[in-house]
């Protein structure tokens, strides 16, 4: 079975609705994706264990399916993703889940504050980042929103009819129409697909500093981190800190390509 399916690459920003497109086409009688992320090609783990991307991506899937799926937005950030993926599997099917670029960095700002990861407020994150003073690149949220130099290192490998650009708020808008989208993109029937699930929605907004405080403990511990998760939980903003305006402004100047690819996609 494994030898006749082909893959389908979820790719996209981090808090873009990768997630819930996933749980979406797990609906599908013909489409096979794991319960979670399947962070193979950024883990020279499981590719030293499970040279065969396919047989990985099979792993738990008990029926007869067109095709296995992977969902990792690290995918699309890292360089060198986009050689190894069209090296393992050039047939792929790409499936790009955008949204809003400066919506995206901001929402990946406070997954960043509720996973303990960053510990500066918002305004100074963002600061930081526009004057190269962010060295992890997990805490650029603004890069990750550059939608054009994403697409771009896959377009030298992937045709253009291998890859479907969608957005997360058109789901809201017309399901009935990304659904169609889909099943024209993958020749799948999905009749049995009648909702976008709403997956990783948590609202709170976690208090940064707090962080500091919490990073002297090792999360790497179960209960200590379903503890610190309540703490979070517990001392977080009752109205969320936004953006300085000005600087709102200048983050969307930096971001004007990709507001421009973001709107050309759009066929609603």
């Amino acid at each position: 079975m494994v030898d006749i399916v082909k893959p389908v690459i979820i790719l996209g920003g981090m808090k873009c609705g990768t997630t819930s497109l996933r749980m979406m086409l797990n609906q599908s009688k013909d489409i096979y994706f794991g319960k979670t992320e399947r962070h193979y090609f950024n883990d020279n783990r499981k590719v030293t264990r499970f040279p065969n991307y396919l047989e990985f991506l099979a792993i738990g899937n008990q029926s007869d399916v067109v095709y296995v799926g992977d969902d990792t937005p690290a995918y699309s950030y890292l360089p060198e993703m986009a050689g190894n993926i069209f090296a393992s599997c050039p047939d792929a099917k790409l499936i790009w889940m955008l949204r809003d670029p400066l919506e995206r960095a901001v929402s990946n700002y406070w997954h960043a504050v509720r996973r303990g990861a960053e510990t500066r407020e918002i305004n100074q994150a963002f600061k930081d980042e526009i004057n190269g003073h962010t060295d992890s690149i997990w805490l650029r949220y603004i890069a990750r929103s550059r939608y054009t130099e994403q697409v771009a290192r896959y377009e030298q490998f992937f045709s253009k009819k291998d890859m479907l650009f969608l957005r997360l708020d058109d789901f809201a808008i017309s399901f009935t129409e990304k659904k169609y989208e889909i099943e024209e993109f993958l020749g799948v029937d999905l009749s049995e697909v009648n909702e976008f699930p709403s997956a990783n929605s948590a609202q709170f907004f976690g208090r940064p500093h707090l962080n500091l405080f919490l990073g002297l403990f090792s999360e790497k511990n179960k209960v200590i981190k379903g503890l610190s998760l309540i703490i979070r939980r517990v001392f977080s903003y009752k109205n969320r800190p936004l953006l300085e305006q000005n600087l709102s402004q200048e983050i969307q100047f930096i971001l004007k390509d990709e507001y421009a690819f973001y709107e050309k996609i759009s066929n609603i």
